[in-house]
């Protein structure tokens, strides 16, 4: 395979490296929110930009009680 066609977001899935401003881990759904810049704007620009984020290889590795939370946003 040619290297230049790779994509090199491959890495961003094998672990989780999201950081709070204090440099722990984002476990929840609010610490994503802040984390993205969203925890002041609307609930529909909230769940749009998280729906955004999920569809990026980052949120691949996120840790199982983000992804329920985040599941849970949207789907109501």
């Amino acid at each position: 395979m040619d290297n230049n066609l790779m994509n090199e977001d491959w890495l961003k899935t094998r672990s989780w490296d999201i950081r709070n401003l204090d440099g722990s881990v984002v476990t929840t759904l609010p610490q994503l929110l802040d984390v993205l810049d969203l925890s002041h704007e609307t609930p529909a620009k909230q769940k749009a930009g998280v729906k955004h984020f999920t569809e990026t290889p980052a949120y691949t590795p996120a840790p199982d009680r983000l992804k329920r939370e985040v599941t849970y946003l949207l789907s109501h």
